[in-house]
């Protein structure tokens, strides 16, 4: 089975489930060395005006982790991505998956969405955000789940989602 179809505008997916909680107003699972804030009256990259969080980065060694330490199936691959943007300038951002290792973008004023694909012999399922020290972020549309390659966004509310396969 495919990851995705796509003819031009359209896209057809795969079934997919994000695991984490309140995707578009993610609170973390594990800070360390982050200050993490509330900041209402940010457009979104849905084009809604909202609620996200920020973090800011307080040391050289820090990160900002969404999911478990639990729950996941060793061995299998799962994809960890969001939306992020500096509030002011740029900054180096990474993300990891599962403890499989950091892939880093420099991140702008404007939105952009980051992902990563990881699989190791645990049951983690989470992923986590590395950002430069002395640097703020927002952060919006966290979004982890079990395939290959991450998939389009899938809001959740308070629960996990899955969107349907597109037929």
């Amino acid at each position: 089975s495919g990851n995705f179809v796509s003819a031009g505008e359209l896209l057809l997916e795969d079934a997919g489930t994000n695991f984490i909680l309140n995707s578009n107003f993610p609170s973390s699972s594990g800070l360390n060395a982050t200050t993490e804030l509330s900041v209402s009256s940010v457009v979104t990259p849905d084009g809604q005006t909202s609620t996200v969080r920020s973090y800011t980065s307080t040391a050289s060694t820090n990160h900002v982790r969404f999911g478990s330490t639990s729950g996941g199936t060793s061995g299998q691959s799962y994809s960890g991505s969001c939306w992020v943007r500096a509030v002011t300038g740029t900054v180096q951002v990474g993300i990891e998956v599962n403890d499989a290792g950091f892939t880093y973008a420099t991140i702008g004023t404007e939105w952009q969405r980051i992902s990563v694909t990881g699989s190791i012999a645990n049951v983690y399922r989470f992923f986590d955000v590395t950002i430069q020290n002395g640097k703020t972020v927002y952060l919006w549309g966290a979004q982890l789940e079990a395939n290959p390659y991450a998939t389009s966004y899938i809001p959740t509310y308070g629960s996990s989602a899955t969107r349907a396969a597109d037929v």
